[in-house]
């Protein structure tokens, strides 16, 4: 599930937010969501664009009594390098160190 990924006409490879949040066992829409904030923060901080990286995009959902468009996001391989590493020092289990735009991170 977290291989299949997708190539935009530009080549550049990326998942769909909506798909990836279960295989990393996210139960709920609202707590990845809130992941992805913090990705689209470190994106910006790093000078990366967001609408590159993490651009919105609506999905058609059908059912119910009639269709409704849903949000998604396009994560790029940087965002979710940027969502993973965040996650991990948000919960104590790596450091950053270093200050250059690649930064070192450290295992605990």
């Amino acid at each position: 599930m977290i291989n299949a990924y997708r190539e935009r006409d530009d080549g550049t490879e990326y998942w769909s937010a909506r798909e990836l949040a279960p295989a990393l066992e996210y139960s709920k829409w609202e707590n990845f969501y809130k992941v992805i904030k913090k990705a689209m923060i470190s994106c910006e901080n790093s000078g990366r664009s967001i609408l590159d990286q993490i651009p919105e995009v609506r999905n058609l959902v059908e059912g119910g009594v009639a269709p409704r468009s849903k949000i998604d996001y396009e994560l790029t391989r940087y965002a979710c390098v940027r969502r993973d590493l965040r996650r991990l020092t948000d919960e104590g289990m790596i450091e950053h160190v270093g200050s250059n735009r690649f930064g070192h991170y450290v295992i605990k």
